[in-house]
């Protein structure tokens, strides 16, 4: 069994052979500079075969290695060289992998870079640092066209916000002038209209809408989700809220008033309606005056 995987190891390495090459960007390189250096392998006939490369660049005093990248049939290196002369790179080993198991092994050869001394070899003097090359990205006329759209986007802007906000404020209304929570809830219940035709249906509707103003008031005056809250988890978010007692009981009985007549077919005496009316108009006060006494006199 052991001959047999060494035979199918040879094999595999007599078929899919792997080329390697080596590329260096090391032209005209100086003492301080970088290069960069790429090792691809070429010719996986297999398609399941991959390249592993192995550690490579041991750091010495001749050069540093500052980043690599891995690509998928490549590896690059990004050296930096300390000394001048004729560098040696040691060889790179890399594992052609199938499987999960090594059916090739290619390396390649000591790896020479030719770095030149930042020195003069006659006069031993620093050589001079290449100018830097002056850059225009844009033309003028570019720039100043550029300019004029950004100003003219501006200026657009602008002229639409201040279009929309004179649309929002009506004349004669001061911007500072806003209509409370409260006054709107009021003015909403007082607009419920209550039913010609009093039925199972257009009770449910009616105190489905009263109920509906009070929770969006709540949601505003005590920035919780009434809207989305049963009852019970209304009531229990009062209590812990240092609500009065005699407020929670009107209150709880007018929400099962109201519950009656949505989902328990109920329909109450005409007169009634109107009284729960009025009766969440004054609970809605209540919880006005409560919260801003709150805010005044916190606990």
């Amino acid at each position: 069994m052991k001959t047999f995987a060494i035979l199918l190891t040879i094999i595999y390495s007599v078929l899919f052979s792997a080329d390697i090459t080596i590329t260096t960007s090391t032209d005209s390189l100086f003492v301080g500079g970088t290069g960069i250096i790429s090792i691809t392998v070429s010719n996986l006939d297999n398609p399941g075969a991959v390249p592993v490369f192995s550690e490579m660049l041991d750091e010495s005093e001749s050069y540093s290695l500052i980043h690599k990248s891995l690509n998928k049939n490549s590896i690059e290196y990004l050296v930096q060289f300390w000394d001048d002369g004729g560098i040696a790179i040691p060889p790179v080993t890399v594992d052609i992998m199938h499987n999960h198991q090594i059916i090739d092994e290619i390396s390649t050869d000591t790896i020479f870079v030719e770095v030149y001394s930042n020195l003069s070899a006659d006069t031993q003097v620093i050589r001079d640092i290449k100018p830097l090359r002056e850059m225009q990205l844009i033309s003028t006329s570019q720039l100043v066209i550029y300019i004029l759209l950004v100003l003219l986007g501006i200026g657009a802007t602008m002229y639409l916000w201040m279009k929309k906000r004179r649309a929002i404020i009506p004349e004669g209304i001061p911007e500072s002038y806003q209509v409370s929570p409260l006054l709107e809830c009021i003015k909403e219940i007082e607009s419920a209209t209550i039913p010609d035709k009093i039925t199972q249906e257009s009770t449910e509707n009616f105190y489905l809408d009263l109920t509906r103003v009070c929770r969006e008031f709540l949601n505003k005056l005590f920035y919780v989700k009434a809207t989305e809250m049963t009852s019970s988890e209304l009531d229990k978010y009062f209590q812990t809220s240092g609500i009065d007692e005699d407020i929670l009981v009107k209150w709880n009985t007018i929400i099962q008033t109201a519950d009656f007549a949505k989902y328990g077919g109920q329909i109450p005496e005409i007169n009634q309606f109107n009284e729960d009316k009025q009766q969440f108009i004054e609970l809605m006060k209540s919880f006005q005056k409560i919260k801003d006494t709150l805010e005044t006199y916190p606990k």
